[in-house]
This record gives C-alpha cells, sequence and structure tokens, in this order.
C-alpha cells in the first residue's frame, strides 16, 4: 500500500434517498493521472470531493497516505488537505479579487509568507501555467481559457503531492481544451505529482491518463489503461464510448 494515495473501499453515498456510489472501489497509485471518467450525474464530481473530506461517505472506507480518514474531525481535515491542490469546475475565482490575490489566497490563509514572497510565488506559479504578468486583472478581464489556468495556478500555489481536476475543461472550446490537456500533462511530468481528473471529455482522458475508470450505476465497471480501455472496453464503456463519441461536435 506504500505507493497508493488513495483508497476508497465499498464507499456508498446517497442524496436525499437517491443512490449517487453503491460500493465504488477505487485505488490512486503514487505519481499516476488517474481518470474517472463518466457521464452527467454518474457521481463523478462526488467521488473527487469525498477525496478530500467535502463530502462524507455514509458507508465504506477512505484511505488517504495509509491513514483511514474516513471519520477524521474537520479540524483534522485541514492537514490531510495540505497534501492536496483542487481545480473547481466553473474556476471557482473570487470575483472581487485580482489574479495575484486568487492564485495568493491559500498562501495567506495557510503560511506565514511575507507580502513580497507571495508575489514571488504568484508570479512562479502564473509563469508555470504560461500567464505572467497578469496579476493586476480581475477574473472578469479574463478568457475563460485563462480562468482555469489561473484556478490551475490557485491548486499548484502550496506546492502539493496531489491535485484534483473537477471537469477542467468544462465550457471550453476545443482550442482551450486541449491547452488544458496539455498544461496537465506538463503538471504532472515537472511536479512529479499525483492527478485525479474527473471529466466526460474523452478527448482529454485519452490525452492525460495513465489509467482511466468509468464510473457507471455507481461502481466503476472498468479501470484500465486508455489503450486497454479503446480496444478490449467491457459492454458499459463501449456504450459510453459510442454515445460520446456521437455527441461530439
Amino acid at each position: 500500500m506504500s505507493d497508493v494515495v488513495i483508497a476508497l473501499q465499498g464507499v456508498h453515498k446517497a442524496f436525499d434517498g437517491n443512490a449517487v456510489l453503491v460500493g465504488l472501489d477505487l485505488v490512486v497509485e503514487r505519481g499516476e493521472t488517474f481518470t474517472i471518467l463518466g457521464g452527467s450525474g454518474s457521481g463523478k464530481s462526488v467521488t473527487v470531493k469525498l477525496m478530500i473530506g467535502l463530502l462524507r461517505t455514509d458507508r465504506g472506507k477512505l484511505i488517504v497516505n495509509g491513514r483511514d480518514v474516513t471519520e477524521l474531525h474537520e479540524r483534522d481535515w485541514i492537514a490531510v488537505r495540505a497534501d492536496f491542490g483542487m481545480v473547481f469546475q466553473g474556476a471557482a475565482l473570487f470575483d472581487s479579487l485580482n489574479v495575484l490575490d486568487n492564485v495568493g489566497y491559500p498562501l495567506r490563509e495557510h503560511t506565514d509568507l511575507s507580502d513580497a514572497e507571495i508575489q514571488s510565488r504568484v508570479a512562479e506559479k502564473l509563469a508555470l501555467v504560461g500567464l505572467e504578468g497578469i496579476e493586476d486583472k480581475l477574473p472578469s478581464e479574463l478568457s475563460g481559457g485563462m480562468r482555469k489556468r489561473v484556478a490551475v495556478a490557485r491548486a499548484v500555489a502550496m506546492d502539493p503531492k496531489v491535485i484534483l481536476y473537477d471537469e477542467p475543461t468544462t465550457g471550453l472550446d476545443p482550442a482551450n481544451s486541449r491547452r488544458i490537456g496539455q498544461l496537465i500533462a506538463s503538471l504532472q511530468s515537472r511536479l512529479g505529482v499525483t492527478s485525479v481528473v474527473v471529466t466526460h471529455d474523452l478527448q482529454l482522458c485519452f490525452a492525460v491518463s495513465d489509467r482511466v475508470g468509468l464510473l457507471h450505476e455507481g461502481r466503476l465497471v472498468q479501470v484500465a489503461r486508455p489503450e486497454v480501455l479503446r480496444s478490449e472496453p467491457v459492454p458499459e464503456v463501449r456504450e459510453f464510448l459510442e454515445g460520446a463519441a456521437l455527441a461530439a461536435p
């Protein structure tokens, strides 16, 4: 288990009596990009929020770095989350803060760095995502693709060991979607992090993944390398791939 960063074991989650996850088993290994593929409402975002304690399991276990954190108190989650960065769907930037303060927000909240040190760290992370010199801009002045990249810069501001991406290409045109995919792959290589991507975007999935799991009816019905998923899909995966191909522009 030393190479396992995150493990969900027999996890159940329901909302208002509607089951979303029903006995989900999932393992993310250190240094890989694991993509959770699935349609809208399949529980992808629920799964990634469970991983960092933003939601709690109804049943089953959550193991992070070998530690059972299923029943962890909220105050103890702060230390666990320090190893994680998350890119939320829609970027989730603070509209009233400029880019400097958006990217620097976790640094001000969780470190004792000086203003000058925060400015330097923010500049470094913006350069990492190809957005040098935009610290004074507001989110409303940025394109959708730029906002997503600022969100990535904020996610890596604390030098996390794990980056979680929740639908990172939603709302983006094909060119910006490809750019985000290239960025995910680049950060994986340059920073040596573990990445979890949740998406219904097949192009992104096959571009960045080491392993892929299709979430269907509350469980992963197949977990495999991308080339295996394409060439030897189980029936549920074949149906999803065919449907996604038909829906593509």
